[in-house]
């Protein structure tokens, strides 16, 4: 069984993994090339001192408990409470995944419209 990190091992992971775009941003082209990828998960694993290997095993921790955390968040607001009493998460990696998170799934996307702009009555 592998040791629990500490919180500031866990903060520094995200902040490097925030710093590795092509990790996380599907919309670089970076993100496509495994050479960089590669290289990057490296990188972060010599700065921690640990094994290739445990790096996506994190990034998948780290993703289940952010979105454990948003549920969280969510089932608050749904209960129908106050502003006040809404979930805040107490991680202190959490708004650093948070902007992860939110910059790798949102994509501005041209819209169009059906709204017919004349109508002709004969």
């Amino acid at each position: 069984m592998a040791n629990r990190w500490s919180e500031e091992t866990t903060l520094k992971f995200v902040q490097l993994y925030r710093e590795h775009e092509n990790l996380w941003n599907m919309f670089i082209p970076e993100y496509r090339n495994r050479d960089a990828r590669s290289s990057s998960m490296e990188a972060i694993a010599s700065e921690l001192n640990i094994t290739i290997k445990e790096v996506p095993k994190k990034i998948k921790a780290l993703r289940s408990t952010y979105y454990l955390e948003l549920a969280k968040i969510e089932k608050s607001k749904a209960s129908g409470s106050g502003t006040n009493l809404v979930y805040k998460p107490l991680l202190p990696w959490f708004d650093d995944m948070n902007h992860i998170m939110k910059t790798a799934t949102v994509k501005e996307k041209q819209t169009y419209s059906n709204f017919v702009s004349k109508i002709i009555i004969y």
